[in-house]
């Protein structure tokens, strides 16, 4: 009788570490994926957070463009217009800012006193008005700056730049939140075929497979080993009962 006990001891061990074993596969693979999936939301979501582009960012700097444009435009409104035509034979001889025409008709747009020399007849100087173009240029180095300034604080080189890292960012959060759905899957609450139940989340899922583990070390540290298969395992335990 102490021989059958413990035969049927043996055999309820063989079983145990089978159901161990064979759990341990499939829930191992599970952790696997679930530590990858929590890794790449963590990596998506760090990359997403250090994009400082945010669509509140991203509207003030286009407000700062069209700051800066419309100063241009008003300084460009202050400028004087000069239009030349000139007669073939005199091209190269009319200097515009010390630099020869090469056309013959062609026009400058002149915020600041600018000379024009024209050989063998003298020399015409232009200024625009002084008082109104010296505030225009301060109104738009002021909006340069401005501009500059946005661009910095955002780490971007121009408004173009910053959506695209806007976009960039949207699109890593995207990821990062097919990726956490893909991890609530791996990491949901399970029950198992022997009945255990697995909690929801990772920590959970890690810790049931390591108890799997060190009760299959366990017994195969006592000499337990896997049988054939189940069926060959039944069938032994049941005769041993018998």
């Amino acid at each position: 009788l102490k021989s059958l006990r413990k035969e049927e001891t043996r055999l309820v061990q063989q079983r145990k570490l089978f159901e161990c074993r064979n759990t341990l596969s499939g829930l191992q693979e599970a952790l696997d994926k679930a530590k990858a999936a929590a890794d790449s939301v963590d990596d998506l979501e760090a990359r997403a957070l250090a994009i400082s582009v945010t669509p509140a960012a991203l509207q003030a700097l286009k407000q700062l463009e069209g700051a800066l444009a419309r100063a241009q435009a008003d300084r460009d409104a202050l400028a004087t217009r000069v239009v030349f035509s000139l007669e073939p034979g005199a091209i190269g001889r009319v200097h515009l800012g010390g630099a020869p025409s090469t056309e013959l008709h062609f026009e400058a747009l002149l915020t600041s006193p600018t000379k024009i020399d024209i050989d063998g007849v003298g020399q015409i100087e232009v200024r625009p008005g002084a008082r109104d173009m010296a505030e225009a240029d301060r109104a738009l180095q002021d909006a340069q700056e401005a501009l500059r300034a946005g661009l910095a604080k955002l780490g971007v080189d121009s408004v173009a730049d910053a959506e695209a890292q806007l976009q960039k960012k949207k699109d890593l959060q995207g990821d990062a939140r097919t990726a956490k759905a893909d991890l609530d899957t791996l990491t949901r609450e399970r029950t198992l075929s022997d009945g255990s139940r697995i909690a929801i989340g990772l920590e959970a899922l890690k810790k049931h497979v390591k108890t799997l583990r060190t009760t299959a070390e366990e017994l195969e540290v006592k000499g337990v080993q896997l049988p054939a298969g189940r069926e060959e395992l039944d069938e032994a335990l049941r005769g041993a009962v018998d």
